[in-house]
């Protein structure tokens, strides 16, 4: 069974959404969520220029794409969180998350010639899906910790 299909199906979901947004608030933009959603159609468009490759240098920028997308999608989702709470990021640490995510997209960037943020790339096909298999090197543990980070705050502003 081919299920290729069902990872351009977000990407699609992601342009509608921002083409409804964009439409409806032409005049009172919020810049916020735009750029959200512009990060989120990166970051599917990412996962399905991974699934359909076929060779491991395509599936292998797919992948970055994808996390590069992620990084900032988790971030903008953050700020739209403090937004919708009537609450501020203060500048201190707005500046904290923005570094750190630049400094792991570096890592990101550079992973083909470092391996540290993957490590032994691997290709496989299942499901006529193509499937980028690897092992995390020591900066995929700084991105995680970069999600606990984002959402622990996410749930303490929804909560306070």
């Amino acid at each position: 069974m081919d299920l290729k299909f069902l990872y351009l199906l977000p990407v699609f979901i992601a342009c509608i959404e921002f083409i409804i947004y964009y439409e409806f608030t032409l005049n009172k933009t919020n810049k916020n969520f735009i750029v959200l959603y512009i990060t989120t159609l990166a970051s599917n468009f990412g996962y399905a220029q991974s699934i359909y490759s076929n060779t491991l240098e395509a599936a292998f920028s797919g992948i970055l794409i994808s996390y590069i997308g992620s990084i900032f999608t988790v971030l903008f989702v953050l700020i739209v969180v403090f937004q919708l709470c009537n609450r501020t990021l203060h500048l201190p640490y707005r500046i904290f998350l923005v570094l750190y995510a630049f400094v792991i997209i570096l890592f990101i960037g550079t992973t083909k010639d470092t391996n540290l943020f993957f490590a032994n790339l691997r290709l496989n096909h299942k499901y006529g899906l193509t499937i980028l298999d690897f092992d995390n090197g020591p900066v995929m543990y700084a991105y995680i910790i970069y999600l606990i980070i984002i959402t622990f705050s996410s749930i303490i502003v929804v909560l306070n």
